[in-house]
C-alpha cells in the first residue's frame, strides 16, 4: 500500500496519511478531456429553483441556470422530470 504523509505529530507518536491523495484529480482529468464547446452528457443530481446541478463525470458536478434553457426545458424543468433522465450540455 502506498499512502501520503499528511501530518506528524511527534509528542503524539502519530503520523496521518492519506491515499485519496495519490489518486488522479477529478477536475483536471475532465478538462484534459474537454474543452469550450464540447457537447457532454450529465445526470441531472438536483434541481433548485434557479438551474440544475449536473453530474459529468465521477466527482465532477456542473452547473445549469435555468435561463438558459429554451422554453421547452424549462416547462420539462418545472415539472421535475428530468431528475432521471440523461441530459446534453453545450457550453456557447
Amino acid at each position: 500500500m502506498q499512502a501520503v504523509i499528511l501530518a506528524i505529530d511527534s509528542k503524539a507518536k502519530r503520523l496521518s496519511l492519506g491515499i485519496k491523495q495519490l489518486q488522479p484529480d477529478a477536475w483536471e482529468s475532465f478538462f484534459a478531456a474537454h474543452k469550450v464547446g464540447d457537447v457532454v452528457r450529465g445526470r441531472v443530481s438536483r434541481i433548485a429553483s434557479f438551474g440544475v446541478f449536473v453530474e459529468l463525470a465521477e466527482g465532477v458536478e456542473g452547473f445549469a441556470i435555468i435561463r438558459r434553457f429554451r422554453a421547452t426545458c424549462r416547462a420539462r424543468w418545472k415539472s421535475r422530470r428530468w431528475r432521471s433522465r440523461g441530459v446534453r450540455f453545450q457550453d456557447r
